[in-house]
């Protein structure tokens, strides 16, 4: 049996299912339920990986909805250079919302950059893309939750006739840009990011230049048949690093032996695929090598490819939750980071504890303004007041960790007094 050979049946059974979707769509005459059939049959194929990485018969639903619902006037002047940017959605984290703000951050400053926001649920935008769109001499534009498509896809037309260029970095699944600009009246250069290249998406009878993000693709030309597409990379600084690995380790209190492994994703990415489970896979890791280290930056304990992972490999894993890369929350996770590397030592060396019986805690001490403190154990301790820190190793609802953050907390003060 061939490598692959157990998913050939899930995937023939999930292309038959979009199939069936797409056929309903077709028999629909009402323009509204059709509307809603195309959206389905979209979210599916987007979502499900079903073997297709378009669909003709929804590319061409859209473009005859953009040219049945018309504005009354198109003689409206750009700005030169001028650049609408078209998003779904932005995000605090993950990668997609980090390409935008890097893209407007290294233009040119005599250049306009605008974002548009078709579907933002969440009012929580980015402090850095309002800073970048802001430097840029842009706005930025969200959209009204309750519009329904032909309503978003008007407005959006009418609003990209005052810039320049249009670049796409919206989801695989929304279909206002294609019926946005899928009418001939509309000739501002359209150019699709192609941020999901594995994955099926809308908007190809649009775009007048298609940017893969890496090079030597085979799926556009091959699987979406489009002819020589850009390739365009990822933006990113070119930062100088300050300190060796060496230094940095040292400095967020990572043992030399230690291996790292650095996870970044939401917290979907982690449930199975298949057979594929991440679990098992960072099972045997742990098993194979006593050295490791896990760090896990947006998924969260709570997931449920975590449940029934053995406890002491559940203790080899920092997560550092969601992270927004401001300056301010890279240096909070610098802190959480070192925090962990004294937790992690301090399990270790369990033993060793006892050492810390008659290690005596300040009268005056605050818990509540030591960080990274657990809130029963602040409770506890604000409580009980133990003498030493020994006493307070003993109260239940104090765990190691705690106690650690405790003796390194009083290490620094003696430092700082």
């Amino acid at each position: 049996m061939g490598k692959y050979d157990f998913y050939y049946p899930k995937l023939k059974k999930k292309k038959f299912e979009f199939e069936k979707k797409i056929l309903k769509f077709k028999k629909e005459k009402d323009e509204n339920k059709k509307i809603c059939f195309a959206q389905n049959a979209l979210s599916y194929a987007a979502f499900n990986g079903c073997g297709y990485f378009y669909c003709a018969e929804l590319e061409k639903f859209y473009t005859d909805l953009a040219k049945k619902y018309d504005l009354k006037n198109y003689n409206i002047n750009f700005i030169p250079n001028s650049v609408l940017h078209v998003m779904t959605t932005c995000y605090n984290s993950g990668g997609h919302t980090r390409v935008v703000e890097g893209w407007i951050k290294r233009a040119d400053s005599n250049q306009k950059h605008s974002v548009v926001l078709l579907k933002q649920v969440s009012r929580e935008i980015p402090e850095l893309l309002k800073e970048n769109i802001k430097n840029k001499n842009g706005e930025l534009f969200i959209f009204n939750l309750d519009d329904n498509q032909i309503e978003k896809a008007l407005k959006l037309r009418k609003l990209a006739l005052e810039y320049e260029f249009i670049v796409l970095h919206t989801h695989m699944d929304d279909p206002v840009a294609t019926i946005a600009f899928g009418s001939e009246k509309f000739t501002r250069p359209v150019i699709l990011f192609n941020h999901a290249d594995h994955m099926f998406w809308i908007g190809k009878s649009i775009a007048d230049i298609t940017a893969d993000i890496q090079g030597g693709s085979s799926i556009t030309p091959s699987k979406r048949l489009i002819k020589n597409p850009f390739f365009l990379g990822i933006p990113y600084d070119d930062k100088k690093i300050e300190y060796s690995k060496e230094e940095a380790r040292e400095k967020l209190d990572i043992p030399l032996d230690k291996k790292i492994v650095l996870t970044i994703g939401s917290d979907f990415k982690y449930f199975p695929f298949g057979k594929i489970s991440y679990k098992k896979s960072l099972e045997k890791l742990f098993e194979k090598d006593k050295n490791l280290l896990f760090f896990a930056i947006g998924v969260k304990k709570s997931n449920p490819f975590l449940q029934g992972l053995n406890k002491e490999h559940l203790k080899r894993i920092v997560f550092l939750g969601n992270l927004d890369y401001e300056k301010e929350v890279l240096e909070s996770v610098e802190i959480n980071i070192q925090y962990e590397g004294y937790i992690k030592k301090a399990n270790k060396e369990a033993e060793k504890m006892l050492l810390l019986e008659n290690k005596l805690l300040p009268e005056n001490i605050s818990y509540q303004k030591i960080p990274n403190l657990a809130s029963e154990a602040r409770q506890k301790l604000e409580e009980i007041k133990p003498i030493t820190l020994g006493q307070a190793s003993r109260i239940s609802g104090v765990n190691p960790a705690d106690i650690a953050i405790l003796s390194v907390y009083l290490k620094k003060e003696v430092k700082l007094n």
